[in-house]
């Protein structure tokens, strides 16, 4: 008799001959192993299969933990060109590739191993080959390509796509640059609006081309979505999904109304769901900067979540416009930290040390908002899914911790959404 993961795995190949797959299972149930085992299982079958995950750091530690340790099948991990060249040449971006004098090919009797990380290759190039490059080169010897979000456009001729968090591929990609630094040495970055700076920036590099922070800065500016905050300069990027591959999604939090049309679902229940609860007295939105009653709002949830866990630590997510406000007061009398609702800092990184998350409801910057309703988006939507996510990066060992209290009206209107995940009580 085959068992439950077995049994889940067949119905993903045979669904997979007909349209897209979500699969959605807890957090800790297995789900990348699964995947593993399916790519691995479709690479010996001669398809090829492209594995991306939100961020390079996720895709190294399920390489330390999993896919390095397959032995059917060829698989290499990637990394994508990033903002510097990889050997460090003369500090130039990688923009300048075309000037530079490494060689781009593997030299002559290179033989990389079946199981091939990008790490491998910059330790193991002599230091006149560009790591980089060499790994472009070397992409169709391998079946399964590994990389973050980044790299998809690299894997070509993928016939099998598995989008690890993929509500996290319909979510804005948000970059920050504070600008204290650069302000101290250059006086002409001017400030007054994105364009002025936009401007600035590009006339500096002229003159500093070798600066690395003026070239993040300028990547930043120009990026689809630009928006300036209390001295820091934020850039965001929206994705569609791409067409014309299967694609095995996984998530443990799928967004409201997923999957779309045409698409299976493969659902797991968590046998057991932890307590959350419902602080509704006040509502977070981007355009109320009422901070002395939104600090009040904020510490009588945070008082509530003590009271129900003794020498418990606190997470409190907020975006960046409440960090500040927040850290300053609470640090000390509530033994809480503040983290960033959005940004890359919030994927993949567990918050082990904590028992209490205070979910905030994290708003988009309005620019934002306005571009998703402009590709029929709902971002209500997008930011109650944040806010579930959020909620999964503090995963204490014991039983007798994990409370999450989501503190915002809005949540309200989404009970039946959050009630798949935990055992909704309201306060």
């Amino acid at each position: 008799m085959e068992s439950i993961k077995e049994e889940i795995k067949r119905k993903i190949k045979d669904a997979l001959k007909r349209k897209n797959v979500t699969l959605v299972a807890p957090m800790g149930w297995g789900k990348t192993t699964l995947a593993a085992e399916i790519a691995d299982e479709f690479a010996r079958e001669g398809l090829r299969v492209g594995y991306i995950a939100p961020t390079l750091t996720l895709v190294d530690k399920k390489w330390q933990d999993l896919w390095s340790k397959l032995d059917n099948v060829s698989i290499i991990a990637t990394a994508g060109a990033g903002q510097l060249c990889a050997r460090g040449y003369r500090h130039f971006p990688q923009r300048f590739c075309s000037r530079c004098q490494l060689r781009r090919l593997p030299p002559e009797g290179f033989n990389p191993p079946t199981a091939l990380h990008y790490s491998w290759l910059k330790n193991n190039l002599p230091e006149d080959t560009c790591p980089y490059w060499v790994q472009e080169s070397l992409l169709r010897r391998y079946r399964v390509l590994l990389g973050h979000y980044g790299r998809l456009r690299r894997f070509r001729d993928i016939d099998i796509l598995i989008i690890d968090e993929i509500h996290e591929f319909l979510m804005p990609e948000i970059h920050q640059v504070d600008l204290v630094d650069l302000r101290e040495r250059y006086e002409e970055l001017d400030m007054s609006s994105v364009e002025a700076l936009r401007e600035s920036v590009e006339v500096l590099l002229v003159a500093h081309p070798e600066d690395e922070e003026l070239w993040l800065l300028y990547d930043t500016l120009h990026m689809p979505i630009t928006w300036l905050e209390d001295g820091i300069v934020y850039g965001a990027q929206l994705r569609d999904l791409p067409r014309g591959v299967r694609i095995l999604g996984l998530t443990a939090t799928p967004p409201p109304g997923w999957p779309p049309e045409g698409w299976e679902l493969i659902e797991i229940r968590p046998e057991k769901r932890p307590r959350a609860y419902i602080y509704s007295r006040y509502e977070w939105r981007y355009d109320t900067l009422d901070e002395v009653e939104a600090l009040y709002h904020l510490t009588e949830a945070l008082s509530f979540a003590k009271r129900n866990c003794i020498d418990c630590r606190v997470a409190v997510f907020a975006t960046s416009s409440r960090q500040q406000l927040f850290s300053n007061v609470i640090k000390e009398r509530y033994d809480a930290d503040v983290f960033d609702a959005w940004g890359k800092e919030r994927i993949g990184v567990d918050l082990l040390d904590y028992d209490i998350a205070v979910i905030l409801w994290p708003p988009l910057h309005i620019e934002v908002r306005r571009h998703l309703r402009a590709q029929g988006r709902d971002p209500d939507l997008i930011e109650l899914t944040n806010a579930v996510q959020l909620s999964g990066r503090i995963r204490p060992d014991s039983d007798n911790g994990k409370i999450v209290v989501f503190a915002g009206r809005r949540f309200t209107r989404y009970v039946d959404y959050l009630s798949q995940f935990y055992e909704i009580r309201r306060i």
